[in-house]
């Protein structure tokens, strides 16, 4: 039979309340470590969510504790740090703990005592008193009893010359002390501190002229030749440009004036058609381009981007969403390569797939939770685009769409440029990264099925489904119960 070692907690310990004793004050561990007590039946969400090194491709938290707890890499230096005081704790016994924190409290009662116009507060009681105490200084905070003296004296010098002064002069000091009251107001005088003196210990006046030295503005400083365009930042675009492509970092930019002028000029040709006249000659121009980058929402039109085009049609009149998908087919089975930066919309309007950008990304980083054109266009093309926000503010595109139509034309044709200009060298690292054949082989399919499926919709059991999840609750509970009783 295993012997239970007696510790800080008597055996069979199972508190009715989760708690969280900090580690660095009783426990004598380092700063910034705790506990988290859980009884039997008490089940908390994670605060954090991240890799256990239990099962690291899992999004989720395991169910069971402590991994569910315990997200990132474990702070073991501290937990060690946590244990040693333990064991400290342990040695030395909680009752002569208490007693020396006891004598401790009885000695500063005692000292604070004669200090006049310092008030303390204890119980009264030393069984109920914990480690700490409470007391009050009377008089002014010592930020206002400075601020004070600067204003009467305006600097350290002044202020230090009338006390010396005062201080050869019998009674020269409770003199002075009177002043401060009646005129400042100051009621519990600094005078001991500001003519302190230590070899040690910076106080008294060292400290005060230090202050003053750290708090003065300087305004007379010689800089020679030196003009304040000397310390601007000068980057050479080149030089970083290889820097940065060395150390593989595309998304800092070195070229901002000159990116900044190439997308208000790009986007200021974004334009709007109507009829069908228009649609059908942009479309032919489309069909002679080898790509396009192609944004489609429903129920409120799609845009295009190819060559020098930059065109939004709305979805309204006599211009359909059938309309709009026999474009897209039309485009596809004459050869042209689409990209659009969210897919699904445009292979459930006309069935037709294209080159999903967000997914090729995602195949590249796959650490942000969201892709959205901006930040594609901005690491694979060079090109700085403002978000759906700050360019439709909180409307949504439909919204837009008769609310705010300039706007709504600048955001759709922006997402399909982005699309069309970061498609090339996006899916050229894609093919670097021998991530092609996934890309085409399984991602792009699985893309095309999943948008099938959510516009054709799945059959399910419902009560086959309710019936397992019942089961799977049941089997974590005993699961839970079984981990907690073996801890």
């Amino acid at each position: 039979m295993r012997r239970r070692r007696r510790g800080i907690f008597r055996p069979g310990f199972r508190p009715a309340f989760p708690s969280w004793p900090p580690g660095h004050k009783g426990l004598l561990g380092p700063a910034g470590t705790g506990l988290l007590i859980l009884g039997p039946g008490i089940r908390l969400p994670p605060l954090l969510f991240g890799g256990t090194g239990h099962d690291s491709a899992s999004r989720d938290m395991p169910p069971f504790p402590p991994e569910r707890f315990e997200a990132g890499t474990q702070n073991l230096p501290g937990a060690a740090g946590l244990l040693a005081g333990i064991r400290k704790v342990e040695s030395l016994g909680l009752s002569s703990i208490a007693r020396y924190e006891a004598s401790l409290l009885a000695l500063a009662r005692e000292e604070l005592a004669g200090e006049k116009g310092i008030h303390t507060f204890f119980t009264g009681d030393a069984v109920r008193q914990s480690g700490l105490f409470s007391f009050v200084l009377p008089g002014e905070a010592p930020e206002e009893t400075a601020a004070a003296l600067i204003r009467k004296y305006g600097n350290v010098d002044a202020l230090y010359r009338e006390i010396h002064e005062r201080e050869a002069i019998p009674g020269g000091l409770d003199a002075l002390k009177k002043e401060w009251k009646e005129e400042l107001g100051i009621t519990r005088s600094p005078l001991n501190f500001l003519l302190k003196t230590s070899d040690t210990e910076l106080v008294g006046e060292a400290s005060a002229r230090l202050s003053e030295k750290l708090a003065t503005i300087l305004r007379d400083l010689d800089l020679g030749a030196l003009q304040l365009s000397d310390l601007a930042l000068h980057i050479h675009p080149e030089d970083a440009a290889r820097v940065l492509k060395e150390l593989e970092i595309s998304s800092i930019r070195v070229d901002f004036l000159e990116e900044t002028k190439e997308e208000k000029d790009v986007l200021a040709a974004a334009r709007e058609i109507g009829t069908f006249e228009e649609a059908e000659a942009l479309l032919q121009k489309l069909i002679k381009e080898p790509a396009a980058g192609a944004h489609y929402v429903p129920e409120c039109g799609v845009s295009f981007a190819a060559g020098e085009e930059l065109v939004f049609i709305p979805e309204r009149m006599f211009i359909t969403a059938e309309t709009i998908a026999e474009m897209i087919r039309r485009l596809k089975a004459a050869g042209v390569r689409l990209y659009s930066i969210e897919g699904k919309p445009i292979v459930k309007l006309s069935g037709v797939g294209t080159e999903d950008l967000s997914i090729a990304a995602y195949l590249l980083d796959p650490l942000p939770s969201e892709y959205p054109y901006q930040l594609i266009a901005g690491q694979y093309a060079g090109i700085e685009l403002k978000d759906r926000t700050a360019i439709l503010g909180k409307l949504s595109p439909k919204e837009a769409l008769d609310e705010q139509e300039d706007a709504l034309v600048r955001y759709m044709c922006a997402v399909a440029l982005a699309a069309y200009v970061s498609a090339p060298k996006l899916l050229e690292k894609l093919e670097s990264e021998e991530m092609g054949d996934l890309y085409r082989e399984i991602e792009l399919p699985l893309m095309e099925l999943l948008a099938r499926m959510e516009e054709s919709g799945i059959r399910i059991e419902r009560s086959a489904l309710q019936a397992y999840d019942k089961e799977l609750l049941e089997e974590i509970r005993r699961l839970e119960e079984e981990i907690y009783d073996l801890a």
